[in-house]
């Protein structure tokens, strides 16, 4: 019954390192492969607001997979759940201090995507094996891509519009439904951001950007492909 709970275009958290570090996600889309009439495994499509050469927006992760089980589970125990089933007791923080700590790493993202931009990093790479840095580095996502091909893809098809059914089929009653519709759109304007025109996020696009990004190491003169440095251990540098 996984597929009442998991509706497209709500916010959930998955610990994809299995860390117990969540991170924030929007709830795509929903696949279930069958063997011999049975869910065998759930395929949960989820994205996140991500950056390339010169836009940033909704960028789409490989699907996670969660398996069926026998009697019951607590929701807060899936590797993806509803943001609003956060607690301390389970995850070590609530859903509320959770958000304040990824809306401030979003302020941060999005200040790194706005051109060529000089950190202080002491902490671990968010890669795996992590690594320790404590290093000046540069960020500048334009140049890493003319020097690498990440892979990273926006996606431009995450509006999602809430349908307003029409009481009648009277042209009256079609015209007020599509008016409420369109005015219901979800995530509109969340696909191709330019942080060099744009100011700033909204607090829900804060929430929901990447926590990394790829640095240059400045002391060692080379992008390094071990450099995903953690944004939330990222400062401005002090002169």
């Amino acid at each position: 019954m996984l597929w009442m709970l998991y509706k497209p275009g709500s916010d959930v958290y998955v610990d994809f390192l299995l860390n117990k570090v969540y991170d924030a996600f929007v709830l795509r889309n929903l696949t279930v492969d069958f063997e011999s009439g049975a869910a065998r495994v759930y395929n949960v499509g989820v994205w996140c607001v991500q950056g390339d050469t010169i836009h940033v927006g909704p960028s789409q992760t490989d699907p996670t997979t969660c398996m069926p089980f026998a009697g019951e589970k607590e929701i807060a125990d899936l590797v993806v759940f509803p943001c609003g089933f956060m607690t301390a007791e389970k995850h070590g923080v609530t859903h509320d201090v959770r958000h304040e700590q990824l809306v401030k790493r979003g302020k941060m993202f999005f200040h790194l995507m706005k051109g060529v931009q000089y950190m202080s990093f002491d902490g671990k790479s968010a890669d795996w094996p992590p690594r320790t840095y404590r290093e000046r580095v540069m960020v500048d996502m334009a140049e890493y891509a003319r020097e690498h091909d990440d892979g990273t893809e926006l996606a431009s098809d995450v509006e999602m519009s809430n349908v307003v059914t029409p009481r009648c089929g009277c042209p009256n009653c079609m015209d007020l439904s599509r008016k409420r519709s369109q005015a219901r759109i979800q995530f509109a304007g969340y696909s191709n951001i330019n942080p060099l025109i744009t100011e700033a996020l909204s607090e829900h696009q804060n929430f929901l950007c990447g926590r990394s990004v790829k640095a240059y190491i400045l002391k060692h003169r080379k992008w390094s492909k071990k450099a995903i440095l953690r944004i939330s251990r990222c400062s401005k540098v002090k002169h």
